[in-house]
């Protein structure tokens, strides 16, 4: 988006999905949109069926609920996982206890 220009190329190298031309147009109409807030969203929509394919997983809606969710660890680093947690945060614990 910093372009202004959906780059199917890398997008691929990405994602390893190959846009259809009608995709990566669809892609462009909502990066030219002057208010659009999540322009991932709208990548995932419009890839749903190949995103669903590539993982084995399919969801219900893009959004958030704000809602607790219940997290079970154990092993190593978990004793570092406190009690509430911002699920930004496991990020970086889980990268610490793997090294990466």
């Amino acid at each position: 988006r910093a372009s202004g220009q959906f780059d199917a190329g890398a997008f691929t190298l990405a994602t390893g999905i190959t846009a259809t031309e009608a995709q990566a147009a669809k892609v462009q109409s909502k990066i030219d949109e002057p208010m659009l807030t999540y322009l991932s969203s709208a990548i995932a929509k419009i890839f749903r069926s190949e995103l669903t394919r590539a993982t084995a997983t399919g969801w219900s809606s893009n959004n958030h609920t704000s809602e607790n969710v219940e997290l079970l660890a154990f092993g190593p680093g978990s004793a570092s996982i406190p009690a509430f947690i911002r699920n930004y945060e496991l990020h970086g614990i889980m990268t610490d206890t793997l090294s990466i």
